[in-house]
């Protein structure tokens, strides 16, 4: 039986640009290149090249490969970043700096250890508040 047709993936010249200016980009993170590239190897031979094709050429499994090349479908170019992990939200590097400043403010000293129970009594205090 053979594979279901592909809808073609068709990009504008700025879409192509984008997607080329961010597999390039040396800031840009590993993962988006990653993902621009593959974008980019679908969007070959008129949109239709083959997904396992796409896949062998960048290493990534067939789901990988369809689940950006559907992504890039559906959302376009909004579409590339990863979806945010389930789970409590990252402490702000900002917050926690802060805190360390202001007890560094109090103590002219702050070892590892005591940068480490600071930060843990902290988290300790603010999970009891949220019950």
């Amino acid at each position: 039986m053979p594979g279901q047709k592909l809808v073609p993936l068709v990009l504008t010249d700025d879409e192509r640009g984008a997607l080329e200016a961010l597999a390039r980009r040396r800031k840009t993170s590993q993962a988006l290149a990653e993902h621009a590239k593959i974008v980019l190897a679908c969007a070959e031979n008129a949109g239709t090249e083959p997904v396992t094709a796409v896949a062998a050429r960048f290493g990534v499994s067939r789901e990988m490969a369809r689940k950006w090349r559907s992504r890039f479908l559906e959302k376009r170019l909004d579409g590339l970043a990863d979806a945010p992990r389930p789970g409590a939200p990252k402490k702000s590097t900002r917050e926690v700096l802060a805190f360390l400043g202001s007890q560094a403010a109090r103590s002219h000293y702050l070892d590892p250890r005591c940068i480490a129970f600071l930060v843990e009594k902290r988290a300790e205090t603010a999970a009891a508040r949220d019950l």
